[in-house]
């Protein structure tokens, strides 16, 4: 009776003589400290995880291997920072990381940048609920009792993102961080 080969070991027996460049065995080191950087980042950020998992995870990676995973850690931390709201638990992230020193650093990048991205949202607020009036005028609704719904509002939501991306680089800038996404 024949034997019946499953998928793997058809295609482990094609491929058994076949190896990696160095290149190609860099690369995937590389993929794979980013993924564990960006994962315990986002347990933290999530709230899933404490700072002492975090620190104790890092510590547990090859020593070769930490502060690439750190690195990437950062650059999850810098993409979740806002000028809208509270960024107590990155700059939590930070001084776990990199020190209090790190985290002092983050902090006066945050209250400079801020303010200037928080006036760019009031004028972009106001435009956008003059533009959603317009919208609701057109149809025949209007008075001083109309309130139109911002949260879900296109227009708004993506005047959001863009503030939000200014504010991310404008401290990714002035921090001296590498580039991120």
């Amino acid at each position: 009776m024949a034997k019946i080969k499953s998928t793997l070991d058809l295609i482990m027996e094609k491929t058994s003589h076949m190896s990696l460049s160095d290149q190609e065995k860099a690369a995937l080191k590389e993929l794979e400290l980013t993924r564990k950087g960006r994962g315990l980042a986002t347990l933290f950020l999530n709230e899933d995880k404490d700072a002492r998992f975090l620190a104790r995870e890092i510590a547990q990676l090859p020593e070769q291997d930490r502060a690439t995973a750190k690195e990437h850690c950062l650059k999850c931390f810098l993409e979740r920072l806002s000028p809208f709201s509270g960024n107590e638990r990155v700059l939590a992230g930070v001084e776990t990381l990199a020190g209090q020193e790190e985290r002092g650093r983050w902090e006066t990048a945050i209250q400079e940048i801020a303010p200037p991205i928080l006036q760019k949202q009031h004028a972009s607020l106001e435009r956008t609920e003059a533009a959603a009036r317009e919208s609701l005028a057109s149809i025949g609704l209007n008075g001083p009792a109309l309130k139109p719904a911002l949260p879900g509002n296109r227009l708004w939501e993506e005047e959001k993102e863009a503030l939000s991306g200014l504010f991310q680089e404008a401290v990714r800038k002035r921090l001296g961080r590498q580039g991120h996404k």
